[in-house]
C-alpha cells in the first residue's frame, strides 16, 4: 500500500534540508559541542582558561547547558595546602557566569575554597593524587542565529598553585578534563 503525503494531510512541506529549531519543540537539543584535553597545566596566582569551545548558534531563542569534569592535583608537596585557594568557573564570550553569592571569594564559579582537603605527608601520600571537580549550569544568552559563542572553563589558584590533569612531579599521574555544551530550544 502506498501512502502519499500532501498539504491536505497536514504536512505543508517536506524538504531534504536540516530540521531547524523553529520546527522543534521546546527542550529539543539543537547541537552538542565537546572538547577535552589531557594537557597538564600549572596555575599559580592567576585565573587561566583551561578548556575553550566555540559553537555557531543555531537559534536565537535558546539556552545552553554547560557541563565540565576537571582533574586537579597539587603543584607543591607542602603538607598544608592552605595557599592553593582553588576555584573553578565558566565564562561565555570572556564574561564570567556568576553561580555563587561570594564572587570575591571564588570568582563566583561553581567551586571555590580557602583550604582544599588535599594532603601530602613526608612520604608524599597524596602528592601524586588528582581530585575530580564537576560543574554545570544552565544559562540563557541573547543573540542571533549564526553568532559564534565561546565557552570556557577557568581555574584560579593562589601562591601554592594547582595542576590541571596532573599530580605532583610524577609523569605517571595524568588525566583528561572535558567541557560539553548543549544548545537547547526554548
Amino acid at each position: 500500500m502506498t501512502t502519499t503525503i500532501t498539504g491536505a494531510t497536514g504536512v505543508n512541506q517536506i524538504t531534504d534540508d536540516a530540521i531547524t529549531a523553529a520546527k522543534l519543540p521546546a527542550g529539543s537539543v539543537l547541537q552538542v559541542g565537546y572538547v577535552d584535553s589531557a594537557t597538564i597545566t600549572t596555575v599559580t596566582n592567576t585565573t587561566t582558561d583551561i578548556l575553550t569551545l566555540s559553537i555557531t548558534r543555531k537559534h536565537a531563542n535558546s539556552f545552553f547547558i554547560l557541563k565540565t569534569q576537571l582533574f586537579v592535583g597539587m603543584a607543591t608537596a607542602n603538607s598544608s595546602q592552605d595557599g592553593v585557594d582553588p576555584s573553578f568557573g565558566f565564562q561565555i564570550n570572556n564574561t564570567r557566569i556568576l553561580q555563587t553569592v561570594d564572587s570575591s571569594h571564588n570568582d563566583g564559579g561553581f567551586y571555590g575554597t580557602d583550604v582544599p582537603a588535599w594532603h601530602s605527608s613526608s612520604t608524599h601520600n597524596g602528592w601524586y593524587e588528582m581530585y575530580r571537580y564537576g560543574g554545570f549550569c544552565k544559562t540563557s544568552l541573547s543573540g542571533s542565529v549564526g553568532d559564534t559563542v565561546e565557552f570556557s572553563v577557568t581555574a584560579n589558584a593562589g601562591s601554592l598553585g594547582l595542576k590541571i590533569n596532573g599530580g605532583g612531579s610524577s609523569s605517571g599521574s595524568k588525566a583528561c578534563s572535558m567541557l560539553e555544551v548543549m544548545e537547547v530550544a526554548q
